[in-house]
Order: structure tokens, then sequence, then C-alpha cells
């Protein structure tokens, strides 16, 4: 029951409430979008490395309503996000078809992939060394990061063309 309570103040109370809070407030707004939209990552990352504690709350097989509802509220908090990324383009005045194509980008790339890539690749990686065990939470950060650096470049670089 501690693990539960600790794991549902974690997800809700700090991952979902308090940083994005802290980051609109404190945080440059990219950095703030970046987070708010790969909000269900972060959570993905927690649940691979701590599953007593959050796989309940952030599981793609889900197997209680409950956790069908948690599941599906991370993942709109993490789709609104990436609404918000077109609704600022648009306030750019950025071309729409650009926009469109960056938000297909961040659903795919960071929103999609991950859910289940994040998991494989780490089991990957750690299936090829068994002596890569005790680095999982690290590795894991890593090729979640490297989801997220990639969905930059190609928005920046590639669609929006940011220089």
């Amino acid at each position: 029951m501690i693990k539960t309570l600790g794991g549902f103040v974690t997800v809700y109370g700090i991952i979902l409430s308090l940083i994005p809070y802290y980051l609109y407030n404190n945080a440059s707004y990219s950095i703030f979008l970046t987070y708010f939209a790969n909000v269900d990552i972060v959570c993905n990352v927690l649940a691979i490395n701590y599953p007593h504690i959050f796989k309940q709350f952030y599981n793609p097989d889900f197997k209680t309503f409950p956790g069908f509802l948690s599941f599906n509220a991370i993942s709109l908090t993490a789709l609104s996000g990436i609404f918000i990324h077109g609704i600022y383009y648009c306030s750019k005045n950025v071309n729409k078809h650009k926009i469109l194509m960056s938000l297909m980008a961040m659903a795919i790339i960071t929103f999609t992939l991950p859910t289940h890539g994040i998991p494989y690749l780490t089991k990957l990686t750690l299936d090829t060394d068994r002596h890569l065990k005790e680095y999982e939470i690290e590795i894991t950060t890593a090729i979640s990061l490297s989801f997220i650096i990639l969905e930059w470049f190609i928005i920046r670089y590639l669609i929006i063309n940011d220089k």
C-alpha cells in the first residue's frame, strides 16, 4: 500500500503536476513544452526500472481498469503537449504544412515508438551484455533521451528549419 501511494504521489503529484507547474513558471517555454509532451516517456522509464512501484500507473499492457485509466490519462497529457506545440507554432505564423509534419513527427517519435520501443531496446541492450544490468536506469534514460533528441533535431532542423 505504501509503494502504491508513493507511486501515485510521484506520478500524479510530482511528474504530472509539480514539475510542469515549476517549468511553466521558471523555465523557457521550449523546455516546458518538451517536458510536457514527453511525460509519458518519464513514466515509461520509471515503470521499466521500478515496475513494482510504477507499472500499475504506466503500463501499455494494463490488466485493470484503474491501470487503463492511468495509462490513458498520462498518454493524453503527453498528447496535449504535442497539440500545444502545434498551437505555439501557429501563433508564430509557421507554415501549416510544416506544423502538421512536426506534429506527425512528434506523435511517432516520442509518443508511439517509445511506448514499446524503450522497453524493447532496454531489454535488447541488457540481453547482449548481462553485466550492464546494474546500469539499467542509465541505459533506459539514454534510450529515452535519444528519442527526445531525435524528435528535436528533426523538428527544428528538417521540418521547421529554425536556425
